[in-house]
């Protein structure tokens, strides 16, 4: 990775992050008044819309169940899914880098030793004890359906209730049959024992705790859904957010997302809570909205449809529920479409062919560090031709710098004959300022893909190697940080620095490698590791082809217009 591999990585991170903020929220920031739920609804006739009915409430109770590995309880407000903990599964690190517990010690901020990786994290908890997944909600503010426990055993519980309009429904939440990931079945219906039809905004809504981002390395828990075919996420957004979307606040209204919904949930970058829904009509409309303010407030996600039912009848709705972590194996069994919960970007269409070539190397080594190391060096080793062609070219356009210094002499009144001896110069030696570039910008997609299959794929998840105890966490101890930088410095002093670059641009390069050092302080050590054989290999190969073109093979220039 020489100057210019540096100076189109940040150019290209630039562009890219810069394209996302140009792009911004997919959604209106607006927000749009709800619509009439009568116009939602399918032609009827006159309907006859009872009295609300004063019911007792029942108490509310948490049932606490079991299943595939997951505990979990249902809430008899709503029905709705709490406290979702994978007990097979740990929680992540904690981690505390070396220099922020030097500094805490010297503040008198942290007390005692250092613990690198913090804690036993343990089980991993999907979703809080204050969400409300899966919630039925009836009328114009989808209030909760207050039910009772009509039975249980180990597969779920059904639960029972009525609605002030006069809806009886009953919910039920059950382990699906699959025999590959855990998946649960709910099941809500709405019946109408009344003499007259009975028209009511429905809902199920899921609201959870988001987490406001940290540094680059911190995966945000927030609402995701697909809608019409596009991704969405919404929280509290920060800088240093993984995932752009739309922001929540505490003074943002409902921000509908118009189109049918594929699938909405809670997602990070390893684990996820997603819903699945099926049963609603056409006029069925999901929004993102937060229920209160301040650190109490919930971010979630609200579906809802007009119903009118008709004497005697019932509307069924049913979905399925995945709560695990974000394989794209486990996702696709569940839906298809769950896949794009793992979001490889841009460049996707070559994210997934490295991560086929990983997930090989793997099955060969056991080792996902080792895996890593083996596409590097695959990397390296596809794009050698162009690097050698790009360095010998580097090499030749260094030898016939004083010919074209003698030109611009000549030729200073003249800039059309200049450019026109500059190429006959380039030509006759061989020479192609571009030849440079080439290599850098078909590496780079390459590059950004391979950084999005590091950072967001749970395959690295907690998985050690070497002193690290988990790839996709940055490393407490710093030294894969500091090796890189220190590779990076090394690496360009072995790069010379043309004489008439501008001073301003020197500047920029002499402080390049601790600038883009930096970045890897905070970033999962899966991607330092990358970076540091790539570098590593990166000099190996400079000095080679140094040596190879050195012992004769770029002549003295031939000088222009003969």
């Amino acid at each position: 990775m020489d100057r210019r591999t540096i100076i189109a990585i940040v150019a290209s991170l630039g562009i890219y992050y810069a394209w996302l903020a140009w792009r911004g929220p997919q959604t209106p920031t607006e927000p749009v008044p709800e619509p009439d739920p009568a116009a939602l609804a399918s032609p009827t006739p006159p309907s006859v819309v009872p009295s609300p009915v004063a019911l007792p409430e029942a108490p509310a109770e948490l049932v606490p169940l079991t299943a595939c590995g997951t505990t979990y309880a249902v809430n008899t407000v709503g029905g709705a899914f709490t406290d979702v903990v994978l007990t097979e599964v740990p929680g992540p690190y904690e981690v505390t880098p070396i220099y922020q517990w030097v500094l805490g010690r010297i503040t008198g901020s942290l007390a005692g030793g250092w613990l690198p990786y913090g804690p036993d994290p343990g089980p991993a908890q999907i979703l809080t004890n204050h969400a409300r997944a899966v919630e039925v909600g009836v009328g114009p503010a989808s209030a909760p359906v207050r039910f009772a426990v009509a039975s249980r055993d180990a597969a779920g519980v059904t639960l029972e209730g009525r609605t002030p309009e006069g809806l009886a429904v009953r919910h039920e939440v059950r382990v699906g049959a699959s025999d590959d990931v855990c998946v649960f079945d709910v099941h809500t219906t709405f019946s109408n024992p009344s003499d007259g039809p009975i028209t009511a905004t429905a809902s199920w809504s899921l609201y959870d705790h988001t987490s406001r981002p940290g540094s680059r390395g911190t995966a945000q828990h927030q609402p995701t859904a697909l809608v019409d075919g596009s991704l969405y996420y919404g929280g509290a957004l920060g800088a240093g957010c993984v995932r752009a979307g739309t922001q929540l606040s505490d003074d943002s209204g409902p921000l509908p997302l118009p189109g049918p919904v594929s699938w909405m949930g809670f997602s990070d970058r390893y684990f996820g809570f997603f819903l699945v829904p099926s049963g609603f009509g056409e006029g069925a409309a999901l929004h993102l909205e937060r229920q209160g303010a301040g650190d109490d407030a919930l971010d979630g996600s609200v579906l809802a449809e007009a119903l009118t039912v008709a004497a005697g009848q019932q509307v069924e709705w049913t979905g399925k529920v995945y709560a695990g972590e974000n394989h794209v194996q486990a996702l696709t069994t569940v839906d298809p479409s769950l896949d794009r919960v793992v979001d490889l970007g841009w460049f996707a269409m070559f994210g997934y062919p490295l991560l086929l070539v990983m997930r090989l190397i793997h099955g060969a080594v056991s080792n996902w560090g080792l895996a890593i190391i083996g596409v590097t060096v695959l990397l390296k080793a596809i794009f050698f031709p162009l690097t050698w062609r790009a360095m010998k070219s580097g090499q030749v356009m260094q030898t016939i710098q004083p010919e074209i210094a003698r030109l611009k002499e000549r030729y200073a009144d003249d800039p059309a004959e200049l450019n026109r001896q500059t190429l006959e110069l380039m030509s006759k030696n061989g020479a192609n300022p571009l030849s440079g570039c080439w290599p850098m910008l078909v590496q780079m997609p390459v590059f950004m893909a391979l950084y999005n299959v590091l950072l967001t794929n749970v395959e690295f998840y907690q998985e050690p190697f070497l002193y690290l105890r988990d790839l996709s966490s940055p490393d407490p101890y710093c030294g894969l940080p500091l090796a890189v930088t220190a590779l990076m410095w090394g690496q360009q002093q072995m790069t010379p620095t043309p004489e008439n670059m501008d001073p301003a641009q020197q500047a920029v390069l002499k402080w390049m490698p601790l600038m883009f050092g930096l970045f890897f302080f905070t970033s999962p050590s899966g991607l330092a590791i990358y970076v540091f054989v790539n570098v590593s290999l990166s000099i190996m190969q400079q000095w080679l082809i140094k040596r190879s073109l050195g012992a004769g093979q770029v002549k003295a220039p031939v000088p222009a217009g003969r």
